[in-house]
């Protein structure tokens, strides 16, 4: 490994052609408003072949090819904050096939006209110092004038917004002045309305699987037998995996099965239960491309599953949400990244053989980011999702319950900043969506509970967490009380949290910090077990596993205590 050298704070404002030199691959400086924040440097992208491979391409750039890397948030071998605003880099080259130039900038950027590293055919590797703004996604783009390349993408810091200094110490009390005459009795005022109050939280961390780096992408969902099931990703050789757990705890033998291990895939997984009884999972071939679904022929998905591609139009499959419509046949929600447009897989068959019917549900802009699929209380399908072009939340409700073009129509649900990163929906107690998000303007955890069942008319939004950056890897469920229950991460302590709602539609709630060992809690999914009681599947990014978070003995109804 090449061991870049520390950034200072000041960025050098200049392009130059020679390697060797540092770059600063944006328009606008990183460093306005923002500080350097050095870390020990760690590898985000090595495009070399396996056992060399870090991230999901393992092949090189081709010419007039363009990479793009996603930065913030867990990739590679590093943990990237998503509030930073850009990255110094060492990019080094490796194997070139001929004379050439790289050029790095932010992924939403237009491509400039300049280079951050030149070599020669056959050179040897090639260190550069690159410091580049991260696009709206944080993600960098990376081009190959000609040729073919391998590239390496070394970390050693990020710029974050600037904060302010600490308060200062509180000065002394002045002395205590004389007593005054006692004023008059005021009246008595109202009752206030009694707070709820709940019992202690007893939570039991389990570790189903963690051999490798495993975890990432996390789905759950509960077998007819009552078990937890979880699908995720395995980074190390780019696997789709399920964990079974044999009880209701998730405290005897897990059973793990790698379901599809042909090139990089099983990213963005999503899994529910068919009509079937068996576990259907949809999920991105970073590989291929493609959207794909893995449909178990068991309860344990123990077998060979039955797979089948979706759609290969393009770049398409990230994001991907699965539920089961009212026909009983899955339908999945997910982004086409080729036009930055939202759509649907409706399947025809209980296992996804055969062709679905895939409709384009949101074409203006670039949108689609965070899907989460249900089926509405009026027995049609829901989606929420992020555009990115306005920074916005979104639904978009299908008017059938196969959807179809014509058969749908689209709400703006938050527009306050950038809202509405990793949107969960589900339909409340009272018949209406209700969603949790992420506000990555202030990073903040908030809901959306809507007023209609359709999502019409303006939603009542509530912030439930401010307290530091927060709100990551939402999931979202409905507790044994009739409440909203939500799991996410909290990225300034690095834990796993979830807030325990007060109402129906979250006017308030109760924060618990449920893991803290290390940094833990991304790819948060939640679901209710067969006991009533919230069960979590997330990723430990310290030690490389998946893990659950059981809660037991717990009171969720106001003013009950745990015996």
């Amino acid at each position: 490994m090449f061991t870049p050298q520390r950034l200072r704070r000041a960025v050098v404002a200049l392009l130059v052609a020679s390697a060797g030199t540092v770059v600063t691959a944006s328009a606008a400086s990183p460093v306005t408003g923002s500080e350097f924040v050095p870390i020990t440097p760690c590898r985000v992208t090595d495009t070399r072949p396996a056992p060399l491979t870090v991230g999901p391409r393992s092949t090189p750039i081709g010419s007039a090819g363009i990479l793009t890397v996603q930065v913030t948030g867990t990739n590679g071998n590093c943990v990237i904050p998503v509030s930073s605003s850009a990255v110094s880099m060492n990019i080094t080259i490796v194997d070139p096939t001929a004379s050439s130039y790289l050029s790095a900038w932010p992924s939403t950027d237009s491509q400039p006209v300049a280079s951050a590293l030149n070599w020669l055919a056959n050179q040897a590797p090639t260190p550069n110092a690159v410091t580049s703004g991260l696009g709206t996604t944080g993600a960098v783009n990376v081009y190959n004038n000609s040729g073919s390349v391998n590239v390496i993408i070394d970390i050693v810091g990020y710029y974050q917004p600037t904060t302010s200094g600490p308060a200062g110490s509180t000065g002394p009390a002045g002395s205590t002045g004389p007593q005054g005459l006692a004023g008059a009795t005021g009246p008595q005022g109202p009752t206030g309305v009694t707070g709820p109050t709940y019992g202690r939280t007893v939570t039991s961390l389990r570790t189903p699987d963690n051999t490798g780096w495993v975890g990432e992408y996390s789905s759950i969902a509960i077998t007819p037998d009552g078990y937890p099931i979880i699908s995720y990703w395995e980074g190390d050789t780019g696997d789709l995996r399920v964990a079974a757990c044999t009880t209701p705890t998730c405290n005897g033998v897990t059973t793990v099965t790698t379901l599809e291990s042909a090139g990089t895939v099983g990213l963005h997984t999503s899994i529910t239960i068919g009509s079937s009884g068996n576990p259907i999972i949809s999920y991105y071939s970073s590989s291929s491309q493609e959207l794909r679904v893995a449909a178990c022929t068991t309860p344990t998905c123990t077998g060979t599953p039955v797979i089948t591609t979706l759609d290969t139009d393009g770049n398409v499959g990230e994001y991907t949400s699965i539920t089961i419509g009212s026909n009983g046949n899955p339908i999945i929600s997910y982004r086409d990244n080729t036009n930055g447009d939202l759509k649907v897989a409706v399947c025809t068959t209980p296992t996804c053989t055969g062709t679905p019917e895939i409709t384009e549900l949101d074409s203006a802009g670039d949108v689609g980011y965070f899907t989460s699929i249900t089926i509405g209380s009026n027995g049609n399908p829901i989606i929420s999702y992020y555009g990115n072009t306005n920074g916005e939340l979104k639904v978009a409700v299908c008017t059938k319950p196969t959807c179809g073009s014509g058969f749908f129509t689209l709400s703006t649900l938050d527009t306050d900043g950038a809202a509405g990163y990793f949107t969960s929906i589900t339909i409340g107690s009272n018949g209406n969506p209700i969603i949790s998000y992420y506000d990555s303007t202030n990073g903040y955890l908030k809901v959306a509970a809507c007023g209609t069942p359709t999502c019409t008319g303006a939603p009542t939004i509530n912030t439930l967490d401010t307290n530091g950056d927060v709100g990551l890897y939402t999931s979202i469920t409905i507790g044994s009380n009739g409440n909203p229950i939500i799991s996410y991460h909290d990225v300034t302590d690095s834990d796993l949290k979830i807030a325990a709602c007060d109402t129906p539609t979250c006017n308030s709630s109760t924060i618990f910090a449920l893991d803290t060992a290390g940094t833990v809690g991304q790819y948060t999914s939640i679901t209710i077990g067969s006991n009533g009681n919230p069960i979590i599947s997330y990723h430990d990014v310290t030690n490389t596993g998946l893990k659950i978070a059981v809660l037991s003995n717990t009171s969720w109804t106001p003013n009950t205590w745990e015996s």
